[in-house]
């Protein structure tokens, strides 16, 4: 399905004005000034989309004057070719500065209060929408802008967060249809905010870019994913399992009692919640062989040829078959919370953090290759092994044990870690993608901001996500 997204940034910063700082006049050590922004989507069907976006910093130690060429990409809206248009964007801006005594809750607040008002003002609008031509985005802005129908509704809130929120404002665009080329005068402006620390005239751009991201299937009862090479399968609430056929999607199972899934290898496995471990023969609904019935099972790994699984009392196994004997015990500690695997090497990770490396023999055989209490998470892709702490920081293992990790990333926004063969990738907190590409740190390329992301998988250069309402997209990087 073809889509595109309407992406806007920030792209210079201009201080008319520098007011003053604290209250104490003008000087140059003033706050920094940080941007959050509101996108909301409305198709000609009244359907309305919100996306809130993090903090962004634009900067500090303004004075009068002084311009910063920027870019600063605040989200993007993805829009279908299958919309009803025209398509309605409108951002709302929230420009403030921060400094040790701001009322941060306060800003939040107020926010928070722009978007019910939003959906408050698009629901008093809709009504009459058969009067005017278009979505409400272009109603709004007839009469002023959304901010200026929706600032009066909050502004006991914008006087609760203080001095440092100034007014917000907003811009809108109007995408007449899909294939439309924006006009030079809709895709750049300036917007002007004057509040207590001054006056700031921030340039905006909206910019299109068709879509790398395809959608596979939009079914609001998919839960799970799972990737094997250009295999992809998917698991319903309902327990049934389908593999996309590259045109559309074939149940192979359908069992109410089916939690998990997990493919590698040319190889599909389910995992029921009595702890039953099945593996695919390539017989739709019938074709299942039985490999564990153990109820202490609690996660199933598959890498290449290799099954794993855990065990509630930490137990480590690995399937050499013949089906319900054939495992091995690699390992028996209760610390065990989590088993990756990739190219033919296991690991585990600890609930104290400790990272463990399998170098066999069974039971006694595991080489320990960190014991940092902010582990959170282990993902192993190819040759490589990383790990994710609390606090958003990712690292690499590059040897020796303990000593051998390299910082590759330090964001408090990050939430989950994907690597498959030679890619890594990250998702943060918004539901933004991240690819990288190197060097540590700053090479980080941005795959999607959509905040309705709630999984992602990868296998070799493909990776997909799933998000909130079921749709299932697939990108190659």
């Amino acid at each position: 399905m073809s889509s595109l997204n309407l992406e806007l940034s920030i792209i210079n910063v201009r201080c008319v004005d520098e007011t003053e700082h604290e209250g104490l006049g003008e000087w140059v050590a003033n706050d920094d000034v940080r941007l959050r922004a509101l996108l909301l989507s409305e198709d000609s069907d009244a359907h309305l989309t919100e996306i809130q976006t993090p903090t962004f910093l634009l900067g500090d130690n303004y004075q009068d004057g002084t311009a910063v060429a920027t870019r600063v990409t605040l989200g993007s809206v993805r829009v279908l070719a299958t919309q009803a248009f025209p398509v309605g964007v409108s951002a709302g801006l929230f420009l403030f500065e921060e400094d040790w005594f701001g009322d941060m809750g306060a800003i939040e607040g107020a926010i928070r209060g722009y978007a019910d008002a939003a959906r408050t003002a698009h629901g008093l609008l809709s009504t009459i929408i058969g009067l005017f031509p278009g979505p409400w985005t272009r109603i709004a802005s007839g009469i002023g802008s959304i901010a200026a129908v929706v600032e009066p509704l909050i502004a006991h809130l914008v006087l609760a967060a203080g001095n440092d929120l100034f007014p917000p404002r907003d811009v809108t665009l109007l995408l007449p249809a899909f294939a439309a080329d924006l006009a030079a005068a809709d895709r750049r402006g300036i917007v002007t905010f004057e509040g207590h620390g001054g006056t700031y005239q921030l340039t905006y751009e909206w910019r299109t870019r068709r879509d790398r991201w395809t959608l596979l299937d939009a079914n609001p009862r998919t839960r799970l994913l799972a990737a094997d090479g250009r295999e992809l399968y998917q698991l319903h609430d309902d327990g049934k399992v389908w593999r996309f056929t590259g045109t559309g999607w074939a149940m192979i199972d359908r069992n109410p009692a089916t939690v998990h899934i997990a493919a590698s290898g040319g190889a599909l496995y389910q995992m029921h919640r009595d702890g039953k471990i099945w593996r695919y023969t390539g017989t739709p609904l019938t074709g299942w062989e039985l490999l564990d019935r153990n109820p202490a099972t609690r996660e199933i790994f598959a890498d290449g040829p290799h099954l794993y699984q855990r065990h509630a009392d930490g137990k480590v196994w690995r399937y050499t078959g013949p089906p319900l004997t054939g495992w091995e015990l690699l390992d028996q500690n209760p610390a065990t919370a989590q088993i990756a695997a990739a190219g033919g090497a296991l690991y585990q990770r600890h609930r104290d953090g400790k990272v463990w490396r399998f170098t066999g023999p069974p039971l006694t055989g595991w080489e320990l290759l960190d014991q940092n209490p902010a582990t959170r998470r282990i993902a192993a892709g190819g040759d490589q092994l990383y790990q994710l702490h609390h606090d958003g920081k990712i690292w690499r293992y590059t040897g020796p044990p303990l000593t051998g990790w390299e910082l590759i990333d330090h964001n408090p926004a990050t939430r989950q870690i994907v690597a498959s063969g030679a890619h890594l990738y990250q998702v943060h907190d918004g539901g933004s993608i991240w690819h990288y590409t190197g060097p540590p740190v700053t090479g980080w390329a941005r795959l999607d901001a959509n905040p309705a992301t709630r999984e992602v998988v990868a296998s070799g250069p493909f990776v997909y996500q799933r998000h909130s309402d079921g749709k299932v997209w697939m990108h190659a990087v």
